[in-house]
């Protein structure tokens, strides 16, 4: 059997020396799914107890230009924009940002609902008012990531027509 995707990324987060000292607790976790109505899956939760980010977090740019934010960093994406291709998406106010890269030059999130879903889908926001489905669970944005593929990673999956 692989290594799982927190597994993969705390091997990049090491081999940058980006890892975070800071872990989240079981508590903290729970008062943000309160907070924010919100199940997070079990492997989202596992990666608050063991990374938590890197040192910095949002805007640190730590690992290959990335800066993975600390659960105490979570918020909405359309709290801080609201790409009108946003509005398109399902579950649209439950779109959190876990990541970005070059200091705030591009955002990746991930979606949770109210429920527990079989996957967390992630998308790109790049601030050019586009954001794009990026890819159905985080496993594919942690390979490439240590694939150090970074122009993959802001890219994001287009239909024919290049809608969301």
């Amino acid at each position: 059997m692989g290594e799982s995707w927190i597994e993969q990324l705390a091997a990049v987060l090491r081999r940058e020396s980006a890892e975070n000292p800071q872990k989240a607790t079981a508590a903290e976790i729970a008062k943000f799914e309160r907070d924010n109505s919100v199940a997070i899956p079990a492997d989202w939760q596992d990666y608050f107890l063991s990374l938590n980010g890197t040192p910095a977090g949002y805007c640190g740019a730590e690992c290959v230009t990335i800066g993975f934010w600390h659960l105490s960093q979570f918020k909405r994406l359309c709290e801080s924009d609201t790409p009108a291709d946003l509005m398109s998406l399902p579950y649209r106010d439950n779109w959190f940002s876990f990541a970005d890269f070059a200091i705030d030059c591009g955002r990746w999130a991930v979606c949770w609902a109210p429920e527990v879903q079989p996957n967390s889908p992630v998308l790109v926001d790049k601030f050019n008012d586009t954001v794009g489905l990026f890819a159905d669970g985080i496993e594919e944005f942690v390979h490439l990531l240590g694939e150090g593929n970074i122009s993959r990673l802001m890219s994001y999956n287009q239909g024919e027509d290049g809608d969301v």
